[in-house]
């Protein structure tokens, strides 16, 4: 996937600040700019199937990311406490966000939230590490961060399956390689 509904690769990564825990922490995009390449992981519920085997997948992977200077993050239209209790039940240790106030707001700006069923489809977007990081169409991503290209294995099983059950209809999931930070 090059694009969503409102990006494609090469546009500047719309910022966010989004609640990292009930008790008020904050995640902000920007602050890992020149920092970290930043894995977003949009789920669309917390505690269903499919997405609470994909934080366990994403957590086995950290270390890999971390090496490879990449920080994962997952964002759900859920509320923070819910949250909360989806990552201590799953025993996950890193940055999962709650979009939930106004409620999809992120999702909408990355193009990824469904109106419809008041949830984000699950996408995965990289976030390069400096503004610059830009793919030239046909390029071959020859430019995305090491180890963060699909078919590397690093990024495989993140963005597969439907979280909402048996006999729903979901669109089919979606990674987008690189897209630069917000300035």
């Amino acid at each position: 996937m090059a694009e969503t509904a409102t990006l494609k690769v090469g546009d500047e990564a719309p910022d966010f600040e989004l609640p990292s825990s009930p008790m008020g922490e904050k995640f902000k995009l920007s602050d890992y700019r020149g920092k970290n390449a930043v894995v977003i992981n949009f789920v669309p519920a917390a505690f269903s199937g499919v997405c609470s085997t994909q934080l366990p997948l994403i957590e086995q992977k950290r270390s890999e990311f971390e090496a490879q200077g990449a920080i994962p993050v997952v964002i759900s239209c859920d509320n923070a406490w819910s949250l909360k209790a989806w990552k201590e039940s799953l025993g996950v240790d890193f940055p999962v966000l709650s979009d939930f106030n106004p409620h999809g707001g992120t999702a909408q700006a990355y193009g990824v939230y469904l109106a419809a069923r008041g949830i984000a489809n699950r996408t995965v977007i990289v976030v390069g590490k400096e503004g610059e990081d830009r793919l030239d169409p046909g390029d071959g991503l020859e430019r995305e961060p090491a180890g963060l290209r699909p078919g590397d294995g690093l990024l495989e099983g993140l963005s597969h399956g439907s979280c909402t059950g048996e006999g729903e209809a979901m669109p089919p999931p979606r990674f987008m390689p690189v897209i630069p930070h917000p300035a």
